[in-house]
């Protein structure tokens, strides 16, 4: 029930969705696509562009993003939405990453192109209802 002071919550229900491999993506003529045996190091030197909520917790993230994370540079942009995200990464501006299912989707007209990311980053979502 709604008071003055809030919501009186009596417990929030998390229906969890199936998770999904996440993949980096970035404009097709980035200088990454020409780049063979991608590290991780070479993708934490760029601009990434992250939605908020982002589909995995920064601190999730493995090294060498550490580094970046501790400078104050990652990621570059904070973005409301992924569809944000992808618009900026689409102009050559930085790097994002999404599941796979959605950038098989976008990455279609060759406009951006996506790599597999390390196998342990994967979706971790659920659908939240407040019950009271």
């Amino acid at each position: 029930a709604w008071t003055e002071a809030g919501c009186d919550v009596l417990y929030i229900e998390v229906i969890e969705l199936p998770t999904e491999p996440l993949v980096a993506v970035w404009a097709a003529d980035h200088p990454l696509s020409s780049t063979q045996g991608l590290s991780l190091t070479d993708l934490a030197r760029y601009p990434w562009a992250m939605p908020t909520p982002a589909p995995i917790q920064v601190r999730d993230l493995p090294k060498p993003f550490d580094q970046e994370l501790a400078a104050g540079r990652f990621p570059f942009y904070r973005l409301e939405t992924t569809a944000s995200c992808l618009e900026l990464t689409k102009a050559g501006r930085a790097i994002t990453i999404v599941p796979r299912s959605l950038a098989r989707s976008v990455c279609k007209d060759g406009v951006l192109t996506f790599r597999e990311a390390p196998p342990t980053l994967r979706t971790n979502d659920g659908i939240h209802f407040v019950r009271q």
